[in-house]
């Protein structure tokens, strides 16, 4: 219980400093899209790019903060499912929990910057 506690406080880290970037962004387009219009590159406005790298820095601060999750033992009746859940214990264990939050960090950008 104590690691899905800690997984779902990362979450609602992760989605707050995701939302920071959103909302200092000044345009209606998704980030990153392709415009074949040459006169569409506009000035950059300063305060969008300051609050989307801060947006960016409370992300990567969060998942920084996934490397204090530890994998326990699936060991016990009510605690055999952690195992499937983070991975396998032992040396590479840490590893597959960073590997989860970075993927949910590409998620969470991908998917929500379009809802």
């Amino acid at each position: 219980e104590g690691a899905i506690k800690e997984v779902s406080e990362l979450l609602d880290k992760l989605v707050k400093a995701v939302k920071t970037a959103e909302g200092a962004s000044s345009g209606t387009d998704a980030i990153g899209e392709v415009v074949a219009d040459a006169d569409a590159a506009k000035v950059a406005d300063k305060a969008s790019v300051k609050g989307i790298a801060k947006g960016i820095k409370e992300i990567v601060e969060a998942a920084g903060g996934s490397e204090k999750l530890k994998v326990a033992a699936a060991t016990g009746e009510n605690n055999k499912g952690a195992g499937k859940l983070f991975g396998k214990a032992g040396a590479d264990a840490n590893g597959t929990v960073r590997l989860l939050a970075r993927r949910l960090v590409l998620l969470v950008l991908l998917v929500g910057s379009r809802y």
